[in-house]
């Protein structure tokens, strides 16, 4: 018998056996009893004729079930959590990691040709600061679901609901009110897009906003003139729940 559904009746059921409580009858310390279907433990010897009720000598006990005690249900929960754990681990994120990836910051924003170094001619010298101290773009050709929250080469980032006063050439500032995240540069005289923020969480959590956990658990609800707000989010026995139609 395994600890399923159909036998709930039986796995739902106290682990204990049934000594059921006498008044009468002397219980030593540690003793369970049934008392009208509420179990109760004797904190110490009980001589006769103590009522169940003295907290003295007893104490409510609630009592593990049979499932509780001879199923595996416990330890497969514990397995599949610590799978869970292992693959946030191992895949984070939805997409493509870019960030082992070095970007040269080109004059043009392009990709640097094989065997170019950062003293190349076609190079923008570090030392010169501002727009030439990072890339203007991630060097490559953006592929399904690499755009991140991360500037190129790990530089930092300004987060926020607008972009940074007086910033420098070459600063990344990342727009939180813009959904997906969106990562800008600062080219020296306007905020240039560089990619939006689409790797998300792969669990069910509340940080996975992929297009379909987010259509899924949305949690809006839809105005109505006759049936007021209606949750986007519902379950199917209550949507396919027959109601009267009778005008009502």
């Amino acid at each position: 018998m395994v600890n399923a559904q159909e036998y709930n009746h039986i796995t739902n059921k106290p682990f204990e056996p049934e000594n059921i409580w006498d008044n009468g009858n002397f219980y030593p310390a540690g003793t369970i009893v049934n008392a009208g279907d509420v179990y109760y433990r004797a904190k110490q010897n009980v001589p006769a004729d103590i009522d169940i009720t003295n907290t003295a000598y007893w104490e409510v006990k609630t009592p593990n079930t049979i499932a509780e005690v001879t199923s595996t249900r416990k330890k497969d929960l514990e397995i599949n959590d610590a799978i869970l754990l292992q693959a946030d681990v191992e895949v984070p994120l939805s997409g493509y990691d870019n960030g082992k990836f070095y970007i040269l910051a080109t004059a043009d924003g392009q990709p640097a040709g094989a065997g170019l170094t950062a003293d190349g001619s076609t190079t923008v010298d570090g030392s010169q600061g501002g727009e030439g101290t990072t890339p203007k773009s991630f060097g490559y050709a953006m592929g399904y679901l690499t755009g991140d929250n991360k500037a190129p080469n790990g530089l930092p980032v300004t987060p926020g609901v607008s972009f940074p006063t007086n910033p420098a050439a070459g600063d990344y500032a990342l727009r939180l009110d813009y959904l997906p995240n969106r990562l800008f540069r600062y080219n020296g005289a306007i905020w240039v897009k560089i990619s939006d923020s689409v790797r998300t969480d792969l669990n069910n959590g509340p940080d996975n906003l992929t297009l379909r956990s987010s259509f899924v658990n949305n949690s809006a609800e839809v105005p109505t003139t006759d049936r007021g707000p209606i949750p986007s989010r519902q379950s199917l026995s209550e949507i396919l729940k027959p109601k009267a139609d009778n005008g009502g």
